[in-house]
């Protein structure tokens, strides 16, 4: 896409109207399709959600996402964007380390609101309660939303911080870096053009969709280029690596970051 906008929502805002019908994501269980959606389901559901922070006056607050790989973090991601509250991309595995990192970011980043499925909610709720945190857990797939067509546009500056970026927390406490609109655009112009990737780039990738590569270069970099991204957990990927390339051959990817 040759479009140039200063917000990656004004990106899936372009290509839910331009290209409603192409798809933009395919999610992989074990090797198989489990999901696929079009960029203007995409839209509709993401501003579905935004619509509802919009409603809670979250508005310039940070909302913890804690989801495992999945299409419905990639919706919590960008209705935090449009709704113009700070997103904190997070785990949502359960063993004892990644708690840990958990409990490090919500001391650091201190969110008004976390997100995350209904199957997570309770494990998540004893790690909020065990550090004293007041943050309220909303499980995004039981909550009655409002109609996309309610969320009210307001003007984003592309200087305002759009997520915050944490390290891995594998040797320190986990480390936050502010992320602001311009950074993502920036960032994404750059693999555009260095990786030679276009609206016909076909992505597939296992790389997890909360750190960095995962999250900007494969998950946005779609967006960006109104592309198709095929993705699948980087615990199928751990389990059986054979499935990457088997879903490289069968999506007949261009590009396969790792």
């Amino acid at each position: 896409m040759e479009e140039r906008f200063n917000l990656i929502t004004e990106h899936l805002t372009y290509n839910a109207k331009n290209f409603p019908n192409k798809i933009a994501y395919i999610f992989l269980e074990k090797g198989e399709e489990v999901r696929r959606i079009t960029y203007l389901e995409l839209y509709q559901e993401t501003l579905s959600l935004a619509s509802y922070l919009q409603k809670q006056g979250l508005k310039g607050e940070r909302v913890l996402l804690l989801y495992p790989s999945s299409i419905e973090f990639i919706k919590a991601f960008m209705s935090c964007l449009y709704a113009g509250c700070i997103a904190v991309p997070a785990y949502s595995a359960d063993d004892n380390r990644v708690t840990s990192r958990i409990s490090s970011i919500i001391k650091n980043c201190e969110p008004k609101i976390a997100l995350t499925l209904t199957s997570n909610q309770e494990k998540i709720k004893d790690s909020f309660l065990a550090i004293g945190s007041k943050a309220q857990i909303l499980a995004a797939d039981n909550l009655k939303l409002p109609k996309f067509s309610e969320f009210k546009e307001e003007k984003t500056q592309n200087n305002e911080i759009a997520f915050l970026q944490y390290t891995s927390g594998s040797t320190s406490d986990p480390k936050g870096v502010m992320i602001t609109h311009n950074n993502i655009v920036h960032n994404l112009e750059i693999i555009r053009k260095n990786c030679c990737l276009s609206e016909k780039t076909v992505i597939v990738s296992w790389l997890p969709i909360f750190h960095d590569m995962g999250l900007i270069g494969c998950i946005l970099s779609a967006i960006k280029l109104c592309c198709t991204c095929v993705f699948m957990s980087e615990n199928d990927f751990a389990r059986s690596p054979h499935l990457w390339l088997e879903a490289v051959s069968k999506y007949k990817a261009t590009i396969s970051p790792a």
